[in-house]
């Protein structure tokens, strides 16, 4: 029976009939593709159409008039927001990146939010810009650990502001907020969601009917050592999404495409001793020990700046010294020389012997010291 689902599954959707046989706005199907998948075996047809689903679809509305575009992910068929968002930088799209955007255009159709966690510059917070830019909605970034007083009393105002609006909101760092903090935003989470998921054109917030407009979505992101379970108000509300911790060789990868985007291509084997440094770095288990991917990429972005005010005959060694030399020996002779500062602190600062003196007091009362 499960192979003629699969047989049947494969049929549809690649037949004339198909949407996924027909593609969208941008997308180049040449005439003889139906006589190659038909000569493909059925497995390999299967996971042409997994890996052209999984991708972001764009295609106008049959027969509408007011022009709308759909954006279709997998079974997902999500609105396009048409906000003007200027020129925006793009993301360049790896599985990894494809998986985390599978679940939160998933939990968009189910209009729920979405929690991601991962190390620190895993890029959580710019995989959901991303999508949103890509769906055509604005996103507001809101810092929780800037202002953690503030964002209990703002959360009203925030949600009135997304629901009316129709835009995407951010929290990143909401491990920084406290429990009640976190059970203020639960709440209006939840009744942002219930509206949504019942089709009401507004809901009551604190009160108050505020108008809701279709394709407002709200996510979260916090770190990876935050236990997930210190905030039950919000697992009703968020999708906990964790991203993985990248190998070395994904690192040395992401480096040698910085590098060569800053002008580095003297070397070719450079992105890879960048990634065993940074390995080698992250197994430390003494301090200094947080060097993240959000460092290696600053790091890169500097020596990148420095090599562009230097001479095209400058060496990398140069460059080298004048990037890890005044973060990294600071820290190394923090480390180094903090335990014996902080002796000599507590020797000054402690109580005075009563029959030792001074100096001064021996250059002032000569003959009685005598």
């Amino acid at each position: 029976m499960k192979g003629v689902k699969k047989k049947v599954f494969a049929a549809f959707f690649f037949s004339e009939a198909s949407p996924a046989a027909r593609g969208g706005p941008g997308e180049l199907r040449l005439p003889e593709a139906p006589a190659l998948l038909r000569r493909c075996s059925e497995r390999q047809r299967l996971s042409v159409f997994v890996s052209r689903a999984a991708r972001l679809g764009y295609a106008w509305l049959a027969g509408d008039v007011s022009m709308k575009v759909t954006v279709s992910q997998l079974n997902a068929s999500l609105a396009y927001g048409f906000e003007y968002l200027g020129s925006l930088e793009r993301l360049v799209m790896t599985l990894e990146s494809e998986r985390c955007w599978i679940s939160l255009t998933q939990a968009f159709r189910r209009h729920l939010g979405v929690a991601v966690g991962g190390a620190c510059g895993a890029g959580k917070t710019e995989l959901s810009k991303g999508l949103s830019a890509a769906l055509g909605s604005y996103c507001v970034v809101y810092r929780c650990g800037e202002a953690q007083a503030e964002l209990s009393d703002l959360s009203s105002q925030f949600m009135e502001g997304v629901a009316q609006q129709g835009c995407w909101l951010l929290l990143d760092g909401i491990h920084a907020l406290p429990n009640d903090v976190l059970g203020t935003w639960a709440l209006q989470f939840r009744r942002f969601q219930e509206a949504l998921r019942a089709g009401r054109d507004s809901f009551d917030l604190q009160g108050r009917m505020v108008s809701l407009k279709p394709g407002a979505f709200v996510s979260a992101t916090f770190d990876k050592n935050w236990h997930w379970s210190t905030a039950e108000p919000l697992m009703g509300c968020l999708r906990p999404l964790s991203l993985a911790t990248p190998s070395v060789a994904h690192v040395a990868h992401l480096a040698e495409v910085l590098l060569l985007a800053e002008g580095f291509s003297e070397d070719p084997d450079l992105g890879r001793r960048v990634g065993t440094l940074w390995g080698h770095w992250t197994a430390l288990s003494q301090e200094p020990r947080a060097f993240g991917l959000r460092a290696l990429r600053v790091l890169i972005e500097k020596a990148g700046r420095l090599r562009r005010c230097h001479d095209e005959g400058s060496g990398l060694a140069g460059l080298a010294v004048e990037v890890f030399e005044p973060n990294l020996l600071a820290q190394l002779f923090e480390y180094c020389l903090g335990p014996l500062v902080s002796q000599k602190e507590e020797v000054e600062d402690g109580p005075q012997n009563p029959d030792f003196k001074s100096v001064d007091s021996v250059r002032e009362h000569p003959g009685q010291n005598a």
